[in-house]
């Protein structure tokens, strides 16, 4: 194995089982798929099976393996908007004098989406 190959696993479940392969970082996740389900043994068309990364679907199959995390463009402009937002608020309250230091319910709120997004 290469520097530029990536050891993955690929679970089938179809048949139950995680299939060992070693890619290169311009493989498609479409190669995988093919790659993994010949290995497995599976009769049925590539198409008839979905291929997701850490339970999201990853509906663009012809990406490169190292694009994909699983993040849209969307959700990282997102949450760095918020941030800047919260932190221009933040310095302007505080130039102010305000106290604008997170709570303990501000805190609270966080627990339940962390445990859904980890």
């Amino acid at each position: 194995m290469t520097a530029a190959e990536l050891p993955i696993r690929v679970m089938v479940h179809e048949v139950w089982d995680d299939i060992p392969l070693v890619v290169t970082p311009t493989t498609t996740v479409r190669e995988i798929k093919q790659r993994a389900l010949a290995a497995a043994r599976v009769v049925e068309s590539a198409d008839a099976f979905l291929v997701k990364f850490r339970g999201a679907e990853l509906a663009d199959e012809g990406r490169p393996i190292l694009q994909v995390s699983g993040v849209m463009p969307w959700m990282a402009v997102l949450i760095l908007g918020r941030e800047l937002l919260v932190t221009s608020i933040r310095a302007i309250k505080e130039a102010d004098g305000e106290d604008f230091s997170a709570t303990v319910s501000g805190k609270a709120s966080y627990v339940p989406w962390s445990s859904v997004y980890s």
